[in-house]
């Protein structure tokens, strides 16, 4: 992904959890004056995602950003849950 490119934007709904192996991402919302309030930065190694989003399939309220050129490993639900019927130790892993 290029600098600036969005992984989510607010009111869509999340398709994917990314596992950034490149870059780095801000998670943001935006405040009633429409300021971004940051919730946090995905590095290298670290997971960029709304997972209440991406779990419920419902809209979500987060932006996932790129601050620079960036290189992630995408997952979506259907194979996540696919993932964790196939391979049930992989689950305990993500909700440990």
């Amino acid at each position: 992904m290029k600098k600036k490119d969005f992984l989510l934007r607010e009111g869509d709904t999340c398709k994917y959890e990314a596992f950034v192996t490149k870059g780095c991402f801000r998670i943001y919302y935006s405040d009633e004056k429409g300021d971004a309030q940051i919730l946090y930065f995905a590095v290298e190694s670290w997971w960029a995602t709304d997972i209440d989003s991406f779990i419920n399939q419902r809209p979500s309220i987060l932006n996932i950003e790129a601050l620079e050129d960036s290189e992630v490993l995408l997952i979506n639900k259907p194979h996540k849950d696919l993932l964790y019927e196939t391979l049930p130790k992989v689950e305990k892993t993500f909700v440990s």
